[in-house]
């Protein structure tokens, strides 16, 4: 897809608002709340993913790991008849502008976690897609950091969100990159919170919970994208009960426990 193409189709979505509930966000319809933009190659292994399935436009974020691979959650690849349904773009800021920087690039292999059962509430939810020809690495775009294993950002420490997600409940996503803090949630805590409404729903150490405060939030379009916490990627946009609803907090794939998995498909 040509850049111009793809600007066409991202301008159709901003104005339409992103259209369905096809798992882009689990259970969101939102986008990154309570969020500023951030500053152009602020995060430069952040990715922006268009993806095509049942004939529409979604939205999904990412983490660059290396020239050719990219860390997104599972559930975006769901109902994408094919790699070249997707277009992956390193070194972003604002979607609807070619400013220089953009990386455009194809997805030729898409390789969802083999446990991911088509539910993100269900765990696993990750999967690395393959880009051809490879990025170029340079000051707007750069690997992820990614954790040690056995990382696990503790209840109480903040991490960053970022996203293009849409503004407001069923609203447009926005045209730049967003960014928010949240504050990681206790398992336990998080456990007996969502148990009420997705009694098996797994919260475990393969996922980290962060937010719940009312007020910064990831949605609908920001799925795939990094939790950016102690500066490393440690957590995948997965799911969540709802937009910035008070007490609830969103669902992250833990990055160091899939880590195993994740080195296992880098190049």
């Amino acid at each position: 897809m040509a850049v111009f193409t793809l600007l066409a189709a991202i301008a159709i979505l901003l104005s339409l608002g992103v259209s369905g509930q096809l798992h882009v966000h689990t259970d969101y319809t939102g986008r990154i709340v309570g969020g500023v933009e951030a500053r152009p190659g602020e995060f430069p292994f952040q990715v922006f993913l268009s993806v095509t399935k049942f004939g529409t436009q979604f939205l999904c974020g990412g983490a660059l790991l290396d020239e050719s691979r990219v860390l997104t959650a599972a559930h975006c690849l769901e109902g994408v008849a094919a790699p070249e349904d997707i277009v992956a773009v390193a070194g972003e800021h604002n979607i609807l502008e070619e400013e220089g920087p953009e990386q455009e690039r194809p997805v030729v292999a898409m390789i969802p976690h083999e446990a991911y059962q088509g539910d993100s509430k269900l765990g696993a939810d990750v999967a690395v897609l393959q880009v051809a020809p490879p990025f170029t690495l340079g000051e707007r775009v750069s690997v992820a950091p990614l954790p040690d294993v056995g990382f696990d950002p503790p209840a109480g420490s903040t991490c960053t969100i970022l996203g293009w997600g849409t503004t407001a409940e069923s609203g447009s996503v926005s045209p730049v990159l967003l960014k928010a803090t949240l504050q990681v949630e206790g398992r336990d805590v998080c456990k007996e919170i969502i148990s009420g409404s997705r009694p098996t729903a797994v919260v475990d150490s393969s996922v980290i919970c962060a937010g719940g405060d009312g007020v910064h939030d990831t949605c609908q379009g920001d799925s795939g994208g990094p939790l950016y916490c102690d500066g490393v990627v440690a957590g995948v946009v997965s799911w969540g009960l709802g937009c910035a609803r008070p007490g609830f907090p969103g669902v992250y794939t833990n990055v160091a426990h899939w880590l195993e998995w994740i080195n296992g498909h880098r190049v």
